[in-house]
C-alpha cells in the first residue's frame, strides 16, 4: 500500500524524478539512485533530523564506494538561502561537496516546489537544490552517512565527452556567481575553483573519450580559453599548485594544444 509503481517511456532521470514528486502524497521526499545504496538507518537519521530543526531540507554526509572516501559535512542550522550560502566553503569546494545531489538529502514535501530541467542531462541536479536552498526555510546539515554512492567506471554520465558539456559547464558556474552576488557571498574562490576543475574535467574527456583529433581538440580548447566566465576567472582567480599556475599560463597564451597534451599524458 505504500509503493507505487508508475512506467513511463524513458525521457530522462529529470523527468522520472519531476513525476514522481507530482505522484507523491507523503510527508517527504527522497531520492535514490539505481546503482547506490541507502544505509540501514538512512530514513531514520534524516527524517529524525528534519524533525528536529523543523527544516524544509536536510543535507547529509556518504560514502564513495569506488575510492572509500567519507564525505562528513559540517553540521549546522540555516535561517534560509541568504545564510547558507554565506558557507559555501563549508559545502561547495569540488572536494568535499554535499549540495549538487538530491540522493543525500530529505526533502519537506510541503514545501518543496523546485523541478529538475528536464532540457539538460548535466547539473540538472544543483539546479534543482539551487532552487530548494535559495528560499526562505530552515535549512539542516548533519556529518551523519547515510548513503553509500557506487560510482562504478569513468564512463559514467559525469566523466562522458558531451559536445554542450562546457557550456553547461559554464552556466552553472554562472549561475553560481549570481546566487552569491544575490547572498553577498563576497569571497568567492571555491567558485573559481569549482569552475576550474570543471573545465579540467571537460578538457580530459575531450582528449580521451570524444574521437577528434589533436588539431579538432585543440582548436575547442582554444575556443573555451577565450570564454569571457575564463577569462574573468584567471583575473579573479589566483591558484596556488605549480600546475594551475601553468594552466594559468596556457589559458592567458591561448596554448591549446599544449594543454590537449597535458591532459592527455597526465589525466
Amino acid at each position: 500500500n505504500f509503493i507505487q509503481c508508475i512506467e513511463r517511456e524513458n525521457r530522462g532521470v529529470s523527468a522520472a524524478r519531476n513525476l514522481g514528486i507530482r505522484a507523491a502524497k507523503g510527508e517527504f521526499i527522497q531520492f535514490v539512485d539505481s546503482d547506490d545504496f541507502l544505509l540501514p538507518d538512512a530514513c531514520e537519521r534524516l527524517v529524525g533530523a528534519i524533525e528536529k530543526y523543523d527544516a524544509s531540507v536536510v543535507i547529509a554526509g556518504f560514502h564513495i564506494l569506488k575510492t572509500g572516501e567519507e564525505r562528513q559535512p559540517l553540521p549546522g542550522v540555516y535561517a534560509g538561502g541568504k545564510e547558507f550560502f554565506r558557507h559555501l566553503d563549508d559545502y561547495y569546494d569540488y572536494q568535499k561537496n554535499c549540495m549538487n545531489t538530491p540522493w543525500n538529502k530529505l526533502y519537506r514535501h510541503k514545501d518543496l516546489t523546485a523541478v529538475f530541467p528536464e532540457d539538460l542531462s548535466l547539473g540538472e541536479d544543483l539546479l534543482f537544490n539551487l532552487q530548494v536552498l535559495a528560499g526562505e526555510h530552515t535549512i539542516a546539515v548533519i556529518p551523519d552517512i547515510v548513503y553509500d554512492y557506487n560510482n562504478v567506471n569513468d564512463t559514467s554520465l559525469a566523466y562522458r565527452y558531451r559536445e554542450n558539456g562546457f557550456e553547461i559547464e559554464t552556466m552553472i558556474h554562472q549561475k553560481m556567481m549570481e546566487m552569491a552576488n544575490l547572498f553577498g557571498v563576497y569571497n568567492t574562490e571555491v567558485l573559481y575553483k569549482n569552475y576550474l576543475y570543471g573545465w579540467k574535467v571537460k578538457v580530459t574527456a575531450l582528449a580521451h573519450r570524444s574521437g577528434k583529433s589533436c588539431v579538432q581538440c585543440s582548436k575547442i580548447i582554444r575556443n573555451w580559453m577565450k570564454y569571457p566566465a575564463m577569462q574573468d576567472m584567471i583575473e579573479q582567480y589566483h591558484p596556488t599548485s605549480k600546475a594551475d599556475k601553468m594552466l594559468f599560463y596556457m589559458i592567458r597564451k591561448g596554448l591549446g594544444g599544449m594543454a590537449y597534451w597535458y591532459y592527455r599524458t597526465f589525466w
